[in-house]
């Protein structure tokens, strides 16, 4: 069975029809249904994607822009770290396609296209389905990531969401719609899909800064 991050319905089905009916759940989101399921289902076991090899990757974007000649002495160590992830990987290829060249070391405009294009993408498709808050999102997001930058960590706990939005549970499940969000596995934290997301939103609080202030 195959379930998708807002398949509620279908989640609820696996739980109640039990282990006997499906042998194998595939998710690009499991750690959302991980706390109905483990327990649940009998042996149920999570596995996880093994790293892209670097070779693997640059054959994947030769396929995907056939018109791109990648030089792969001109990879450095931070983009190689991102070919190792199918998610960043993918964010590579649309870097690529658009600008026609592979992403500059510091991978600032890789991310700051990236982010301009999911939250453009989020306020077309998702605002009234979702009712999302993209002002909130954008806000707390560089609040959440300086704090995280500051205190040299990657998560905050739903404790601390709690804290930060002052117990507004309301503004705290608008902001969990956020598309850069990932629920730990384990535990309830949530941290950014990656660290230079963090990194960006950080920086991006610092630069709006009133420099008078």
């Amino acid at each position: 069975i195959l379930l998708k991050n807002r398949d509620k319905k279908r989640k609820s089905e696996v739980v109640k029809r039990n282990v006997f009916e499906y042998k194998l759940l595939l998710s690009c989101r499991t750690n959302i249904f991980s706390k109905d399921l483990n327990g649940s289902l009998l042996n149920f076991e999570i596995y996880t994607l093994n790293k892209i090899k670097i070779k693997e990757a640059i054959n994947d974007i030769k396929r995907n822009v056939p018109y791109f000649n990648i030089n792969e002495n001109k990879i450095s160590t931070s983009l190689s770290i991102l070919l190792q992830n199918p998610n960043s990987l993918q964010i590579v290829k649309e870097y690529i396609k658009d600008r026609r060249e592979l992403p500059k070391d510091n991978l600032v405009e890789l991310w700051d296209m990236h982010i301009n294009k999911v939250l453009k993408k989020d306020s077309r498709f998702k605002l009234f389905k979702k009712r999302i808050n993209l002002s909130l999102i954008k806000l707390y997001s560089k609040k959440i990531a300086l704090i995280n930058e500051l205190t040299k960590v990657n998560v905050i706990s739903d404790e601390n969401l709690i804290n930060l939005f002052k117990e507004d549970f309301k503004k705290i499940e608008d902001f969990k719609k956020n598309s850069f969000l990932t629920k730990d596995l384990h535990k309830d934290v949530w941290f950014f899909n990656h660290k230079n997301i963090q990194e960006y939103f950080a920086s991006k609080f610092i630069a709006e800064l009133d420099s008078g202030n």
